[in-house]
C-alpha cells in the first residue's frame, strides 16, 4: 500500500494582523472569525478577528496562550496554555467565556464531530520520554493514547470526514519528521512522505481528498529535529508547501 504524491497545488494565503509579533492562526470557524495568538500585550494571548481584519477581540489574559483551534461548529476554541504548572489543553466559548482545563498537553486538534480533541503529550518512562498523540473528550475526562511510535509523534490533524488522522512522526528516524496517515482510531498508519526533509503541519482539504503540509529545507541548516517544541528555533524564511492525495491504491 502506498500513497500517490501530486504536483503542488496549494496557494498560500496570509492575513495581515496589526501586531508586533503574530502567531499561528486558525482558519475561520462557523462565525467567519479567525482565531490567532499574538504577543502584542507582552505575552502570547488568543484573539479573534473578522476576515476583514477588524475588529480584533482579545479572549485570554492569564499566562501564555497559543495554538487556537476552532471546534467544527464554531462555538468553542481549544488552545494551549502554560498558566498552570505545565502546558495544558483548555477549551473556551467563542467569546472567551467558560475557560476550562482539560488535560496536560500541547497542540490541540478537534475531531470531525467535535466530540474529542487530539493533542500531544510526553509519554514513556523517565529518561526516555517522547511525544505521543492522545485524545480526550472535549468536555473533559481521562485521555486515551491514540498513536505512540517513538521517538516522537506530533501535530495531529483529523480529516473533515472523520475517517483519518494525519500527523508528523519521527518513527524509524532520529532526524526528519515525515507525514503519516492513519485511521481515525490510530490504527493502520502509513507514511505519506519519505523524502529526507522535515515534513510537518499537515492540513486537510475540506473534502478530505488532499493533504497539504510544510516541508523544511533538508540541508543541515534547515533541519529541525523537534518542531513540536513551539518555542524552539525559528523556521527558515522559505517554507515550500506540498500536497498529496491520502487515498490508497
Amino acid at each position: 500500500m502506498r500513497y500517490t504524491l501530486l504536483i503542488p497545488l496549494l496557494a498560500i494565503f496570509a492575513v495581515a494582523l496589526l501586531a508586533p509579533t503574530g502567531g499561528k492562526a486558525a482558519f475561520p470557524g462557523a462565525s467567519g472569525k479567525i482565531a490567532f495568538y499574538s504577543d502584542r500585550t507582552g505575552s502570547d494571548q488568543i484573539y479573534t478577528v473578522a476576515a476583514s481584519g477588524e475588529p480584533v477581540s482579545q479572549l485570554t489574559t492569564e499566562g501564555r496562550n497559543d495554538s487556537p483551534a476552532w471546534s467544527p461548529d464554531g462555538t468553542r476554541i481549544a488552545f494551549e496554555s502554560d498558566r498552570g504548572s505545565d502546558s495544558a489543553i483548555y477549551v473556551m466559548n467563542a467569546d472567551g467565556s467558560g475557560e476550562t482545563r482539560l488535560t496536560a498537553g500541547r497542540l490541540p486538534a478537534w475531531s470531525a464531530d467535535g466530540s474529542e480533541i487530539g493533542f500531544i503529550a510526553l509519554t514513556g518512562p523517565a529518561g526516555a520520554q517522547h511525544y505521543g498523540i492522545f485524545t480526550v473528550n472535549s468536555s473533559g475526562g481521562t485521555p486515551t493514547v491514540l498513536i505512540d511510535s517513538p521517538p516522537d509523534d506530533t501535530m495531529p490533524a483529523f480529516s473533515p470526514d472523520g475517517t483519518k488522522i494525519a500527523y508528523s512522526s519521527l518513527e524509524g528516524s532520529d532526524d526528519d519528521l515525515e507525514i503519516y496517515v492513519a485511521d481515525a482510531d490510530g490504527s493502520d498508519p502509513v507514511p505519506l512522505t519519505q523524502n529526507g526533509a522535515a515534513d510537518y503541519v499537515p492540513a486537510w482539504s475540506p473534502d478530505s481528498s488532499q493533504i497539504a503540509w510544510e516541508c523544511r529545507d533538508p540541508s543541515p541548516a534547515g533541519r529541525a529535529r523537534h518542531p513540536t517544541r513551539p518555542r524552539g528555533p525559528a523556521a527558515p524564511a522559505t517554507r515550500p508547501w506540498r500536497t498529496a492525495s491520502p487515498s490508497r491504491r
